[in-house]
């Protein structure tokens, strides 16, 4: 493995919660090597359950946001809403977490059956406390934010 693969690796992984479920498995690191010689690295792992998921740092979009990233699959069904914060706890830890819904023009899909969970690993980018009252804050969810 490339020392710069291995680089990434030990940075996403130090955004990660040391402590995970004994159900929840690292497996080989993904990469995806462009044709211009740059690369996507991630950590592939998965539950006993059938549950993968892929975690990577995506590079600095400014000095404010750079994106931890969860894609959560099963091979047959979505993630359930207990699923995808069982991921955001042992792979992202106790953060604010968000899932996204764009505008159906903009849907990629490579899997039918995945979510995806992002961090912002230099702060928080989460709607601000009024929208969080305005919302009734039921069982901490807050338009799809989850919630430490």
């Amino acid at each position: 493995m490339k020392p710069e693969v291995r680089q990434a690796l030990r940075e996403t992984r130090a955004h990660m919660p040391a402590v995970r479920e004994a159900r929840w498995l690292r497996l080989e690191p993904m990469v995806q090597v462009q044709p211009d010689g740059s690369f996507a690295v991630g950590d592939v792992y998965a539950r006993t359950d059938g549950m993968k998921a892929l975690v990577s740092l995506d590079p600095p979009s400014s000095d404010t946001v750079q994106w931890l990233h969860v894609s959560v699959s099963f091979k047959d069904r979505c993630p359930s809403w207990d699923d995808m914060c069982n991921a955001k706890q042992n792979l992202m830890g106790d953060v604010y977490a968000i899932q996204m819904h764009p505008p159906q023009a903009e849907w990629v899909s490579r899997h039918p059956y995945t979510l995806h969970l992002w961090h912002n690993v230099l702060g928080a980018t989460v709607p601000d406390e009024g929208f969080d009252r305005m919302a009734g804050d039921r069982h901490g969810v807050v338009a799809g934010v989850i919630k430490p």
